[in-house]
């Protein structure tokens, strides 16, 4: 199994629950754990880190099919996971590799300038061929609390 972890807006691939999840998939599963890094591009303005999960989601597209490409990386082995804005950008990684990978968790994918956008830029239920999502930051108010999906 090899996971591709994204994280989201103002984190970096040093955040401790990266290596929390990392230690859990390598004490449980012979695995690979790539984690992204795109902390130089993921800070305010807010509208300006939502753009820029489309180019961090190319640039995971381009190494996965790679991956599969020349590298003997097995599609249905491969599973994405992205937190808040980095769950979006899976989804567009996952729009552009061929064939389809396994599956893709969506971590509290963020809502704001995601809402009624084309499923192309944004993680979609039909992205893979399981994809699950977990919201853990409900509030009171459905609209701040909860993100898309």
């Amino acid at each position: 199994m090899t996971r591709v972890v994204i994280h989201g807006m103002i984190e970096n691939y040093q955040a401790p629950w990266y290596d929390q999840m990392r230690q859990a998939f390598l004490d449980t599963e012979d695995s690979n754990v790539i984690f992204v890094d795109w902390s130089k591009t993921n800070h305010f303005p807010y509208t300006q880190a939502t753009a820029n999960t489309q180019m961090v989601g190319a640039e995971v597209s381009l190494l996965i099919s790679e991956l599969i490409a020349n590298h003997g990386a097995d599609p249905q082995l491969i599973h994405l996971i992205g937190h808040s804005l980095g769950a979006h950008a899976a989804g567009y990684a996952e729009s552009r590799i061929v064939p389809r990978v396994s599956r893709i968790m969506g971590l509290d994918p963020a809502g704001p300038y995601f809402e009624w956008t084309d499923p192309l830029v944004r993680l979609d239920p039909t992205d893979a061929q399981f994809v699950d999502v977990i919201h853990t930051d409900g509030q009171r108010h459905v609209q701040l609390g909860l993100g898309l999906l």
